[in-house]
């Protein structure tokens, strides 16, 4: 059964990790729930355009940003600095 939404804890957490793994890389990343909790997604930059998402969390959206940022680590994902971050 996949529980909707996230708890504050869980969002806390993805948003800590991203920005440790931000900092890492030298963008400023957020783990963001949308209005909806069901959604969310992962901002970069300034502006904090999402770069992944806002998807629903049912869609596995979680475990994808987990991927992302250890794939950010690795070098093996970069955000591109463009008019508007993007995510390759």
């Amino acid at each position: 059964m996949v529980k909707a939404g996230l708890s504050a804890e869980e969002i806390a957490s993805l948003n800590a990790r991203a920005r440790v793994v931000g900092n890492r890389i030298g963008w400023e990343l957020r783990f963001a729930a949308a209005e909806n909790p069901d959604f969310a997604g992962l901002t970069a930059g300034a502006k904090q355009v999402f770069v992944v998402g806002p998807a629903n969390v049912a869609d596995l959206v979680v475990h994808d940003i987990i991927e992302i940022l250890d794939g950010l680590l690795r070098g093996s994902r970069r955000i591109l600095d463009e008019e508007v971050p993007r995510l390759v």
